[in-house]
């Protein structure tokens, strides 16, 4: 055992946040912060190895999390906000792209997206500014949206929740919506409630793998193995590559062999 170790010393501006960690995939509680990465001698600091860093969203189950430094931070964060204002001007002329570095993206998951990034920079109050304008401007669907965002990643799930459903009360077709109220259901355990909004989502693109794949989770975990092997079927032939995902095809013929089909790929 190394006596020797290296942390984090004097956090600072901390933020307390839920999410789905990007390093280890779990939805958990993670924390930002500001502090300098140390050496330590047992549980003693001895030596400091870099200036103020921000740890952004530091997950609590495998420690995962970016670090940035300070001046970087500041960067960071006014092109954050270039982005929200681009994407706000183009909902307002009625787009549901906005261009990006030359590329159309989507405005309002890019924008939901963004919410994470920008309250773990400690700037939750250009967020509040950002949805009173959406609501002032009556885009209630992208209002709805970016506050059940900010209330999910202070944990506050039920209230997003109802937030989502309003978002789809004011655009029913709205898949990105329909994801997001799926997606947070979900994470609470809810998966026969999740399931309908999902499904609902993928009628409406059916064509949208990121709007199927989710339906895997589901029904792994209401053991609905018949629907399960359809929807990895519909995962291959949406994305034809993933028949060489050697875990996914795994998990299909595991999937049919509790329901006695047989597999069309593997």
């Amino acid at each position: 055992m190394s006596l020797f170790k290296l942390g984090m010393l004097g956090k600072r501006d901390v933020i307390i946040g839920w999410s789905e960690c990007e390093f280890c995939e779990t939805w958990g509680e993670n924390k930002s912060y500001t502090a300098r990465r140390c050496l330590y001698f047992f549980s003693i600091p001895i030596w400091p190895l870099s200036g103020r860093v921000r740890a952004i969203m530091h997950c609590s189950v495998c420690s995962g999390a970016q670090h940035m430094p300070i001046a970087i931070v500041k960067e960071q964060v006014v092109k954050a906000r270039q982005t929200v204002e681009e994407i706000v001007a183009a909902i307002e002329v009625g787009q549901d792209v906005f261009d990006c570095d030359g590329k159309d993206q989507p405005c309002l998951i890019t924008l939901t997206e963004l919410v994470q990034l920008i309250i773990s920079f400690d700037d939750i109050e250009y967020l509040e500014d950002v949805c009173d304008r959406l609501y002032s401007a009556n885009y209630m669907c992208a209002h709805h949206c970016v506050r059940g965002k900010v209330l999910e990643f202070l944990g506050q799930g039920p209230a997003a929740a109802e937030a989502y459903l309003q978002a789809i009360e004011a655009e029913p077709k709205e898949t990105h919506a329909l994801f997001l109220l799926g997606e947070i259901l979900m994470h609470t355990g809810n998966f026969k409630e999740a399931e309908q909004y999902y499904v609902k989502a993928h009628r409406l693109a059916p064509d949208d793998i990121f709007l199927v794949q989710p339906l895997l989770e589901v029904y792994e975990n209401t053991e609905e193995h018949e629907k399960n092997a359809d929807i990895y079927e519909t995962c291959f032939c949406l994305v034809p590559r993933l028949v060489h995902e050697e875990w996914m095809v795994e998990n299909y013929h595991g999937v049919c062999e509790h329901v006695g089909r047989t597999p069309v790929v593997g």
